[in-house]
């Protein structure tokens, strides 16, 4: 996906400081790995493909919104 790829430091030179890409296959997983990182370090963010994985990583961030946790996701729509 061009929007990971231009996150992911061994396509982008010099890379992003502070941001760190972190690979998962499950999107629920996906939303309490960014929950646990953003109670440790203040604030966390996320991107999953469009599907029905989306719905499940809502799940997650349900939670941390709910316990006031700083979690943004991202996520793609098609065009029609």
């Amino acid at each position: 996906a061009p929007f990971l790829n231009r996150l992911d430091p061994r396509t982008t030179p010099g890379g992003f400081p502070g941001i760190k890409l972190v690979h998962n296959l499950h999107e629920l997983e996906v939303a309490y790995a960014a929950d646990g990182f953003a109670r440790l370090s203040g604030a966390a963010a996320m991107s999953v493909q469009y599907g029905v994985g989306t719905f499940s990583a809502l799940n997650g961030v349900a939670g941390s919104y709910v316990e006031h946790v700083p979690v943004a996701i991202t996520t793609s729509s098609p065009d029609e």
